[in-house]
């Protein structure tokens, strides 16, 4: 997970502007967000591992949500990275449009999302991964 978190701060960095744009490094962010969702995922939270952070037991009511949202952010992941594939700088086609984002509402948690047909934006696919990821720890992360 770490590494994972470490990647959406570079891809957060590169669409606010904080850093210069890094084809390299935003690509390798895609290939770890990748690597560590889907069956990857859903193999690492398959039994309790003395985490105090996961709330085990609503993940073992839950399974099949777990393991939906850990395959809804594999396939977000993998779209993310068809989109910055070829990137070599923050063109306007990798940036989100109004009509992106969520009408009257947050991006964050506002409204279940679902994997996009067709071509969108890197950065509206990044914040629909971040919207996966907080659903996710809402449902199985451990307050406190």
């Amino acid at each position: 997970m770490r590494q994972m978190a470490e990647a959406a701060k570079t891809i957060d960095s590169i669409f606010n502007e904080r850093v210069p744009f890094d084809g390299g490094a935003i690509r390798r962010a895609a290939d770890v967000l990748a690597a560590h969702s889907g069956a990857a995922m859903a193999t690492a939270f398959e039994r309790p591992d003395g985490s105090s952070t996961v709330d085990w037991e609503e993940l073992a009511r839950d399974r099949t949500r777990f393991d939906a949202l850990a395959s809804e952010l594999n396939e977000l992941a993998r779209l993310f990275g068809e989109a910055v594939a070829d990137a070599e700088s923050l063109t306007p086609d990798l940036r989100m449009r109004p009509q992106d984002g969520a009408p009257g509402g947050s991006l964050l948690g506002a409204r279940r999302s679902q994997v996009p047909a067709g071509n969108q934006p890197a950065e509206h696919l990044f914040h629909m991964m971040l919207e996966t990821c907080t659903r996710c720890h809402a449902a199985f992360r451990r307050a406190g």
